[in-house]
């Protein structure tokens, strides 16, 4: 039956199906990421069928849908080859892709060859028919056979695609059934293509036949691979379930490689090893033999039923043993062990250890070969004796550090030390610290109490490691030169006294100082007290004042055993004079308290209550140890005092499974369990399926893929720091994504002690086992990723500060430090590193009292810099500040960048006044008869707080040091009264106190009494350290006329809602009260209602509407987003209901609940609603910034941004009512990346950002933020005259401004002394930038003065001017422009070359000027006079060898006579700085005048320019004349001798990144004063005796032979100092060279 119609449709079928059947193949194995299991002999046999019958079915005019077919099928084959060549072989990618090539372009000629044989025997049709199909049948049975038999053999067809399989037997039917519907029936392409049905068929019924078990099925035939990391190969074992049969099951290589492994029979073992990963590596020293080792931990995976047993080396001839130490048991059976290999010193073949466990059970494993380095030979490289990084984070304690080679991080670094004899009772110490993520090994040099004296002689300091004891000595410089202290004391005011007797809570700090005023012979300095043989116990720190009217020094924590105290004023006596003792006591009394522990139901709220007969300030309560969750809430909560004995404190807490261990501080030390009672019993530990971070600027986005079946996930501790459930993002808390920001760790910290933990609602934790936090062995990444990595000194170009030295004589002084970043791999830098400024501006200090000023860096668009804006104080010390971009526990940087940037990197201040690091203190204090007198002379006080604490309420009286509460004087001596109202008829029997004290001077120093403990802030200095008594207290004496012992009560109590979404932005809940007092004296106050959750974190609400007499009161809060979803419940709480009897009262949230009140808020959580909760680095640009509307990217955070921008609607409302649609570039969940447009954002007016994603959207006002007055370049007024004697400004010829003279038409000069030649347009030279100017005879037009301007060379210089490489192009494009009319250009031309051996772009642009103009350069206008030429030169990125170094662009200029001149000069101006601002080439009257600005632009930045002469470059080429030139200038006047001189100006350019410009000019001018006394002229004969020019010739001649002999010594000198400066330059230079090879 013949139908064309059936024909094509199966034809067209089959085809289709054979053209894209490799594809779910291609799929598989890229999901496998290997083709394990796939005959490779099957598809390259496939292939040579396909490069045969291809051109088979062209010669025989076959459908194209067949030739389309097989071509696709081909190169699908190849896409499977290069995929098992690279997934399995692991051939380089970029290898495969040129094999690739090549056999596609081989397999193209063979076929056209094979085309044209059978085109050329076209006669011999069914002869070449047959040969093609029988080869073609060959070829595919020839690979379907191999594949048969593969999986006959393993009894698995792991690897293959069903998908594949069907596709491919239904694509040989389809083509079949098209042959059937064409006459005559073709036999020869029916026998190729019925044997792809037939073997297709055949394995797709062996599929099911071998089908693979589950990992459970042990029983069955399982094939495992084990994944070793780092090797080039992948071992698996096969277990045959055939019990009869047990000879198959072995350990076999994936390359078929037996002898790597030994046979082991795996039947019966129930010990499955799945992967083994490489942990770390660490060296060890066995002090037994004496020698070092090699300890690699690797991570074990397994399946098995009991615990680890042994890891043994098979083969004992090799120095090598193993061990096993912990484990880890996962779900079910699955257990990670860890393991230790360890090895002495040499080199290992692979070696083979036996793994078993306690049951007996063994697996051979070869681990791969090692080279264990002996590493006794680590060099220790110490900073030069003479380098300035020997500074100190103060002078109490100096820092600097080493370089290790290699920096290995295992190794233990010791410090010793060889004390000078003259300071032997000086116990020095020395202490090192390792800081792995930056390689870094910092040495602290301090005594036993952490503090260095000033002693005179060099200390040698010996560190070594464990491996190597030899290690480096080197000595240090002392901290001072100066010898022995003299003190002269004028008085002491010490305290506590003697006499002194004071009892305080444990909970609080109790700082004791003493003052003594003194003169000090030489500048003020450290000193030290003795309380015995000389060895210091305290510093004595210079505090106020300065060295000639007295300088007041203090003492810090003395100590309360009695003791004798004397100035150490010596380096080397053993004997001092007492200056004071000390006898006072301190005891510590703590209150008592009994507490009532109920038993918790789980999920149902309950209370835990103390009774305590001591009042306490504050009372703080733990809860969940393992948590550490704080409760800190303030008084009045959870206190009820009614009469003189009920004192109660109520903390209410929900429990969910959890049993809660609580400590309540000032009570109870040792923590205390609340059991749990619940009926659910969960013990099953959270999950974690994934975790993913990316950094954005400094903080860190964690992602983690949580789950936990039963309570679900609670809490998440990274990094030590906690958060809750409200860090959901995605999901629910029983499967879920959870993602927060997390801060870095500071580089100075250690490494935190919980890198990673989850807690579910019943409390069970889990915590990754050596960072694999699942069966799999999946990793955390490793946890100095997240430390604080500051930037060092090799990562900056530029630094500046301005101004750099600062005067605060008479107030305080902005400083900006402004500097720039190197770029990454990609040419860019990070617009928000993050970066912390941190000042320290106290050189006395110690290390806990020390005066800081930080400032967080931003990029500033104009400036183009970074940025750091900071208020120096107005009386600090007389110093060279140090600073850092990070922690002062890594020292260097500072040191580094002086050395490469000179005093623009150092900020110096100065000021007339007296030091003031001495805190506010009191003078005169008193309850309640006197006032206070706070004293403070010279910073004088800002602000503070007191408290009076009263023995029956806990909520203290709070008054502030402020104008309103100062009766008289002023802020130096100010006099400060309180009043507390108390009606003695209606109050208690009372003792007032005093409670918490802070007071702040304007320099920022704080004094504290009752600080807390906990609180974090170490107090250094009380207010009360001149008082010899105790601390006044008085007694309140009430006779109440009414008794009353009842605190108020509530009347009503309601709330607008219960139940709240706390993931939406319609969180504002609304309470009211109305409040009773039972005795009717009335209320005090307000009450207050709490708002607490199970996480730690309340909300103190209080009253927006109340009046004073009335009873009734009104609160609205917004509740914070994620409030209480940790157990899905608020807990509401009213305290603070107070009479006048001070009776204290509150509900709980059980009470009012009892009192038929509602008393908690359920809450629920969504995920999907957009939240914003702030915006950052929305700045105001002024329009004058080029910008485009998405050059700028503002940071959104807040929560329910999901992960896909696309999801988001982003716009800006720059407060004109017009919403500004911009790109959001990123989007997390928690962070969103938005551009916007900076010029379109006002100051002083709002910008509203708004987000949309689906239907939900939130907005947030945001206040741009103004940028700061830009500051890179400050240029100083330009003298206009010559001199600081002269009287004329600009030679009367011209306008003083502050950029110089601008001179007046046809006058120029720096002074404009000269007038201008107009000269012709300048001849140039086609091959060079060289260019002749011309001037001419005005009578005969002839030439009179040729001037020559070249650029002639490029170098790169060192930092102490070595020549590191000097480029002289040759090779010099040119292109004339068109002149530009708006610049009055008539002659414009480009030169571009390329600097040899590098990408580096040089372009100089030449412009003559027919008229007078002006232009712009690097924000200065430049005048520039007719027929003058101006130089133009650019630079691209280029090469620097260091980022120390400079870049030189030398320029020839010269001038020469045509004729017999007369005389001849140069004159140059210089800057302050000895720069080059001008020059001047004379020839008699007429001079080539040059201007170099000392500007240039760097990276789009103005930055200042040196420009020098340069004596040392030989000219090899004639550059005296464009002799290439489009025309030139023939002289006539052969008869003269032309006079000629010459220099070179090299302008140099500081290291950059992308671009450089620089821009001199030149005219012709005439001297108009004639005065050419510097000139070397012609002598003339005359009658009247010794010539004009012999008698200059004569006073020369002295001249010369004067400077000559003052020169030689010169030399001499000279030449002495600079091998000295050139031998420590190189020592610097090597430093530096090797800190960047390091890099």
């Amino acid at each position: 039956m013949e139908s064309e119609l059936a024909a094509n449709i199966f034809g067209t079928a089959g085809c289709i199906l054979w053209s894209v059947q490799l594809i779910p193949q291609v799929r598989l194995n890229y999901q496998r990421k290997s083709t394990e299991g796939v005959s490779m002999i099957c598809f390259i046999t496939w292939f040579i069928g396909g490069v045969i019958l291809a051109p088979y079915l062209v010669v025989t005019q076959r459908p194209p849908s067949l030739v389309l077919q097989i071509t696709l099928f081909s190169v699908l084959i190849l896409v499977v080859l290069l995929q098992h060549f690279y997934y399995d072989r692991k051939v380089a990618l970029k290898r495969l892709m040129i094999a690739i090539t090549i056999i596609g372009i081989v397999s193209v000629g063979i076929s056209c060859g094979i085309y044209y044989v059978l085109d050329i025997f076209k006669e011999y049709d069914f002869t070449l028919s047959l040969v093609v199909t029988l080869l073609s049948c060959l070829s595919l049975a020839g690979g379907f056979i191999p594949a048969v038999y593969d999986i006959v053999s393993a009894k698995s067809v792991q690897g293959y695609s069903r998908v594949f399989i069907v596709m491919d037997f239904l694509g040989g039917a389809c083509s079949i059934l098209s042959l059937v519907f064409i006459k005559p029936f073709d036999y020869l392409v029916f026998a190729s293509y019925s044997i792809v049905p037939i073997f297709e068929l055949s394995i797709f019924v062996m599929s099911f036949y071998y089908q693979s078990p589950t990992s459970s099925q042990l029983t069955n035939d399982t094939k495992y691979k084990i994944i070793i990391d780092n090797q080039d190969d992948e071992y698996y074992y096969q277990v045959n379930n055939n019990s009869n049969n047990n000879d198959h099951c072995a350990i076999n290589s994936k390359n078929n490689n037996n002898n790597k492994n030994v046979l082991i029979n795996f039947c019966q073992s129930s010990l499955n090893v799945l992967k083994i990963q490489s942990r770390n590596y660490r060296y060890s020293r066995d002090t037994v033999n004496n020698v070092n080792l090699c300890d690699n931990s690797y991570l074990v995976s397994v399946d098995s039923d009991t615990n680890f047993g042994s890891i043994v080396l098979v083969n004992t001839t090799f120095a090598a043993s193993a061990v096993f130490s912990t484990f880890q048991s996962f779900d079910g059976l699955r257990k990670i062990w860890d393991s230790k290999l360890t090895y002495r010193v040499g080199d290992y073949p692979p070696l083979t250890f036996r793994i078993t466990n306690t049951g007996g059970d063994a697996f051979d494993y070869e681990f791969p070969a090692y080279n264990c380095q002996d590493l006794a030979n680590v060099e220790l490289i110490p900073p030069s004796s003479n380098s300035s990084i020997y500074t100190y984070s103060n002078n109490l304690i100096r820092r600097f550090e080493l370089q290790a080679i290699p920096f290995i991080t295992s190794m233990t670094y010791i410090c010793q030390l060889s004390i000078p004899p003259s300071t032997a009772q000086v116990p020095f110490t020395c202490g090192i610290q390792v800081l792995q993520t930056i390689e870094r090994v910092v040495v602290t040099i301090a005594t036993s109490t952490s503090y260095l004296t000033g002693y005179t002689e060099p200390l040698t300091v010996k560190i070594y490691t464990d491996l190597n004891a030899t290690g480096v000595t080197f000595a240090i410089p002392p901290t001072f030169t100066e010898g022995p202290i003299n003190y002269v004391t004028r008085a002491i005011y010490q305290s506590p006294a003697s006499t002194y007797s004071h009892t305080v809570n444990s909970y609080y700090y109790s700082p004791y100082v003493s003052t003594i005023n003194m003169t000090v012979k030489g500048s003020p300095r450290l000193g030290f007290l003795s309380y015995g043989t000389g060895t210091p116990s305290t510093a004595l720190l210079p505090v106020q004042g300065n060295v000639d009217d007295g300088m007041l020094y203090a003492s810090l924590s003395l100590s309360t055993v009695s003791r004798t105290y004397y100035i150490i004023n010596s380096t080397s006596s053993t004997q001092f004079a007492p200056l004071m003792s000390t006898s006072f006591s301190v005891t510590s009394q703590n209150p008592t308290a009994t507490l009532t522990l109920p038993s918790f139901v789980s999920g149902d709220p309950n209370e835990i209550t103390y009774t305590f007969s001591d009042m306490a300030y504050p009372i703080y309560f733990i809860t969940d140890f393992s948590l550490n969750i704080k409760y800190d809430i303030p008084a009045p909560f959870g206190y009820s005092l009614e009469g003189p004995t009920s004192r109660k404190y109520t903390l209410p807490v929900i429990s969910t499974l959890r049993t809660i261990q609580l400590s309540v501080v000032q009570y109870i030390a040792v923590p205390r369990s609340v059991v749990k009672t619940g009926t659910t019993v969960d013990v099953v530990v959270p999950k974690i399926l994934g975790v993913d971070y990316f950094k954005t600027g400094r903080n860190f986005i964690i992602t983690l893929k949580l789950s936990d079946d039963i309570t679900g996930v609670n809490t998440i501790v990274f990094m030590n720091q906690k958060y809750g459930i409200s860090t959901l993002a995605n999901g629910v808390p029983t499967l879920g994504t959870f993602v927060f920001e997390a801060p870095p760790i500071p580089t100075s910290g250690s490494l935190p002690t919980t890198e990673l933990a989850i807690y579910d609602g019943a409390n069970n934790e889990f915590k990754p086992f050596l960072r694999a936090y699942d069966g799999n062995m999946n990793l955390l990444p490793n946890s100095s990723i997240f430390y604080d990595h500051e930037f060092g000194a090799d990562n900056i170009t530029f630094i500046q500060f301005i101004p750099n030295q600062v005067d605060t004589t008479y107030g305080p002084v902005p400083v900006s430090l402004l500097f720039n970043l190197t770029t990454n791999d990609q040419g860019v830098f990070n617009k928000n590193p993050a970066a912390d400024c941190t000042f320290l501006l106290s050189t006395f200090s110690s290390t806990q009292r020390i005066l800081t000023v930080t400032a967080k860096a931003y990029y500033h668009p104009i400036d183009k810099l970074f940025r750091c804006d900071v208020m120096i104080p107005q009386y600090t010390n007389n110093i060279t500040v140090e600073y850092t971009f990070g922690s002062f526990y890594t020292q260097g940087v500072q040191s580094l960048l002086i050395q490469r940037f000179g005093s623009q990197a150092s900020l110096i201040i100065n000021s007339k006044n007296s030091m003031d690091h001495l805190p506010p203190y009191f003078t005169v204090f008193n309850i309640p008869t006197q006032p206070t007198l706070v004293y403070d002379p010279i910073n004088g006080l800002k602000n503070g707080t007191i408290q009076v604490r009263s023995s029956i309420s806990p909520v203290p009286y709070t008054f502030q040091f402020n104008q309103d509460t100062r009766v008289s004087g002023d802020d130096k001596t100010g006099v400060y009264q309180f009043t507390i109202p108390i009606d003695t008829n209606a109050c208690k029997t009372q003792v007032l106190s005093i409670g918490k004290i802070i007071l702040y001077d304007n320099g920022e120093w704080d004094s504290r009494y009752l600080q807390e403990i906990t609180s974090g802030v170490q107090p250094q200095f009380s207010p009360f350290h001149l008082f010899s008594s105790p601390i006044p207290t008085t007694t309140v004496v009430c006779s109440p006329t009414v008794t009353d012992v009842k605190a108020p009560i509530l009347t009503s109590f309601n709330i607008s809602r219960t139940t709240v979404d706390v993931g939406s932005n319609d969180r504002e809940v609304i309470f009211n009260l109305t409040a009773t007092d039972g005795a009717g004296i009335g209320l005090v106050g307000y009450p207050t209602i709490y708002l607490l959750d199970n996480f730690g974190n309340s909300l103190i609400v209080e009253p927006t509407d109340y009046a004073n007499t009335s009873p009734s009161f009104g609160y609205s809060v917004t509740l914070p987003f994620g409030f209480g979803t940790n157990d899905g419940m608020i807990m509401v709480s009213v305290y603070g209901l107070r009479d006048k009897y001070d009776n204290l009262g509150g509900y709980s949230m059980l009470q009012l609940k009892a009192a038929g009140y509602d008393s908690n808020i359920t809450v629920t959580y969504s995920t999907e609603i957009p939240s914003i909760f702030g915006v950052t680095n929305l700045y105001s640009y002024p329009n004058t910034i080029v910008a485009s509307p998405n050059d700028e990217i503002i940071t959104i955070r807040g929560r329910g941004f999901g992960d896909n921008p696309q999801q988001l609607i982003g716009t800006i409302d720059y407060g004109n009512g017009t919403a500004y649609a911009h790109n959001i570039t990123m989007a997390h969940h928690v962070l969103v990346y938005m551009q916007y447009d900076p010029r379109l954002a006002v100051p002083g007016r709002l910008a509203t950002v708004n987000l949309q994603r689906f239907a939900h959207n939130h907005s947030i006002d945001i206040m741009p933020i103004q940028l700061a007055a830009p500051l890179i370049f400050v240029p100083k007024p330009t003298p206009c005259s010559p001199s600081s004697t002269s009287s004329v400004n600009c030679s009367a010829n011209g306008q003083c401004t502050f950029d110089g003279c601008q001179c007046k038409a046809g006058w120029s000069g720096f002074y404009c002394e000269s007038t201008v030649i107009n000269v012709d347009e300048p001849t140039y030279n086609n091959t060079a930038p060289i260019i002749d100017i011309v001037v001419k005879d005005g009578n005969s037009s002839q030439a009179v003065i040729r001037s020559v301007i070249a650029v002639v060379g490029v170098r790169e210089l060192t930092l102490d001017g070595q020549i590191v490489k000097e480029y002289r192009p040759k090779q010099w494009t040119l292109v004339v422009s068109t002149p530009d009319i708006a610049n009055n250009n008539s002659l414009l031309l480009n030169y571009n070359t390329t600097l040899q051996d590098t990408d580096t772009m040089v372009n100089v642009t030449v412009e003559w000027f027919s008229v007078d103009s002006s232009v712009e350069f690097a924000n200065q206008t430049i005048k520039i006079p007719a027929t003058s030429t101006k130089i133009s030169i650019a630079l691209s990125a280029y090469p620097f060898s260091s980022i120390l170094n400079t870049l030189q662009v030398v320029l020839k200029t010269s001038v020469e006579a045509e004729y017999d001149a007369e005389c001849s000069s140069k004159e140059y101006g210089f800057g302050d700085s000895q720069d080059v601002e001008w020059m001047k080439l004379n020839i008699d009257e007429k001079t080539l005048w040059g201007q170099f600005i000392k500007r240039g632009i760097i990276d789009d930045r103005v930055t200042t320019i040196s420009n020098q002469l340069v004596t040392d470059f030989i000219d090899t080429d004639n550059n005296n004349s464009s002799s290439s030139s489009n025309n030139t200038y023939t002289n006539t006047n052969t008869s003269s001798t032309p006079s000629y001189t010459t220099n070179y100006i090299g302008m140099n350019l500081p290291y950059y990144n992308q671009m450089a410009k620089l821009d001199p000019n030149f005219a012709h001018l005439i001297n108009v004063d004639g005065d050419n006394s510097d000139a070397t002229c012609k002598g003339k004969s005359s009658s009247d005796g010794l010539s004009t020019g012999q008698i200059a010739g004569i006073v020369a001649g002295c001249i010369v032979a004067g400077a000559v002999a003052v020169g030689a010594v010169m030399y001499t000198v000279h030449k002495r100092k600079t091998n000295i400066s050139k031998k420590k330059m190189d020592q610097k230079m090597k430093r530096v060279s090797q800190a960047m090879s390091k890099e």
